[in-house]
């Protein structure tokens, strides 16, 4: 009797492994979502970035399609921030990611794109102000420079001043 259900054992438990390999290959819909919602899924190499981002953006300007737009505007954004882009440009990140804000309601109210927002605000601003003080910097070296110059003309001109004193004596 045991070897008669042996190979419905066998098969049984052949398709309850198939058919558990199938539920946990299949993609979550909701994780599928989430994860191309936000990055690129492109992967790129360094010196592919400036083509991609000009194929986009071209692509922005002929797409009529709200959706189409919408997601590239995304893309955009995740491909101005990506770490592997050698040039990468948050300002234009940010612009990105506020105009897919703007075509989706929803967009707007997730929390990783707020985040990401947020992160993005916070690093123009900080780039602003890295300029402005870098701009300070420079006007004050160059000050420092013409004022060290006028130190040294002024020690110069002592240094003459007491040579014609001792001539004088």
């Amino acid at each position: 009797m045991s070897i008669k259900l042996f190979p419905i054992l066998v098969l049984i438990l052949f398709g309850c492994i198939s058919s558990r390999n199938i539920i946990e290959n299949s993609p979550d819909p909701v994780k599928k979502k989430q994860s191309t919602e936000i990055s690129t899924g492109i992967q790129l190499k360094a010196h592919e970035f400036p083509k991609e981002i000009a194929r986009l953006e071209a692509m922005i300007s002929r797409d009529a399609d709200l959706y189409s737009q919408r997601k590239t505007h995304l893309r955009l954004a995740m491909l101005y921030l990506d770490n592997k882009n050698p040039a990468p440009n948050y300002s234009h990140a940010l612009k990105e990611l506020e105009l897919y804000v703007s075509l989706d309601s929803e967009g707007g109210r997730r929390l990783e794109i707020h985040n990401l927002l947020r992160a993005l605000q916070e690093i123009v601003r900080l780039t602003d102000e890295n300029k402005k003080i870098r701009l300070k910097m420079e006007l004050a070296i160059k000050e420092n420079e013409e004022i060290k110059k006028t130190v040294e003309e002024l020690r110069n001109l002592d240094l003459r001043i007491e040579e014609r004193r001792r001539q004088i004596k």
